[in-house]
């Protein structure tokens, strides 16, 4: 899928360009932001990325020195939102990236709000990136050993190591390509999807004990709340992985998980092998996603927020019978 003409022409005009991705940053999120980031100094850009801090398995990413975690006025021209399905996924940094006269929205979301003033929204895209990957051939951007590893990294990230259903080929090809460059991949496979903190392990035995199943075990529910959270010693960026853990369980179809990121702040993420389109389920809560995984976010208790989630899959399932 081709680039607008004029998103192409907003990067090549702007020096300055700020880039964020969205709250709670994953793999791709950060991977593409970074890429990005790395690319655009070569094209004697001056790139500043505002992401929300995140766990220490993607301390090998290069890039760090362009990000920014703390949010401020900005003056900044030009902004790119990636991998950001609305504008609620943007966080705080949406304040700034609302005023800027040039903004541009990369995403490969099916439930893209398409809030940019241009936006670029590939839902047959594996990941953003890949479409930050084919960003850098239409700028004619030449790849290294660093950008090659962060789009590497969120390519492998949102495709769960390729074996997610939206990896096509062009997502196959990229990864050949970037390999090329010379990175041990499988020190990255290693960290994202094998390595584990201590806190994280202690996270993922809370979650295992607190799972309840429903619908004759097609429906697997678990949570933490931060009280959990807290006595357990970590924070919320260690909850990284417990969803896909949850979504393997044999007959589970879908799978629900709960955490709290401060009081009344509940962050929900679900999994489905497509019984389900997870995607309208996170809508109906204002979220979004994919048909396989998506995410909403609640301002109410975990129990309100369980208990909502809980009846919409009931009446969904009823449907269908």
């Amino acid at each position: 899928m081709k680039f607008n003409p004029d998103i192409i022409n907003a990067i090549k005009t702007h020096e300055e360009i700020a880039i964020v991705g969205h709250i709670n940053p994953d793999g791709d999120a950060i991977g593409a932001c970074l890429a990005l980031a790395l690319s655009l100094s070569k094209l004697n850009k001056k790139p500043v990325v505002f992401l929300e801090p995140f766990g220490e398995q993607y301390d090998f990413l290069p890039g760090h020195s362009y990000i920014q975690q703390d949010f401020y006025e900005s003056e900044i021209s030009c902004w790119i939102a990636l991998d950001s399905g609305d504008e609620g996924r943007v966080g705080e940094a949406f304040v700034d990236y609302h005023k800027a006269p040039c903004t541009i929205n990369i995403d490969h979301h099916k439930s893209n709000t398409l809030y940019g003033m241009y936006n670029h929204v590939d839902e047959k895209a594996s990941s953003t990136s890949e479409i930050i990957y084919n960003l850098m051939e239409e700028l004619d951007i030449e790849l290294d050993q660093d950008i090659a590893i962060c789009l590497y990294t969120g390519i492998i990230y949102d495709t769960g190591g390729f074996k997610h259903s939206s990896t096509g080929a062009a997502a196959h090809n990229a990864a050949a390509r970037l390999i090329s460059y010379g990175f041990n991949f499988s020190d990255i496979h290693h960290e994202l999807f094998s390595a584990r903190t201590y806190t994280n392990v202690r996270f993922l035995g809370k979650a295992i004990e607190n799972i309840e199943f429903y619908h004759n075990g097609q429906v697997a529910f678990t949570s933490i709340d931060l009280e959990e959270i807290n006595r357990l010693g970590g924070d919320y960026k260690e909850l990284e992985g417990i969803i896909s853990f949850v979504k393997d369980i044999s007959g589970v179809s879908v799978a629900i998980f709960l955490y709290e990121k401060e009081k009344q702040d509940i962050k929900a993420s679900f999994r489905s092998d497509g019984a389900i389109d997870v995607c309208k389920l996170a809508a109906a809560f204002g979220g979004g996603g994919h048909k396989k995984a998506s995410g909403c976010s609640f301002t109410t208790t975990m129990s309100e927020a369980k208990n909502a989630i809980i009846e919409h899959i009931r009446q969904e399932l009823t449907k269908e019978v």
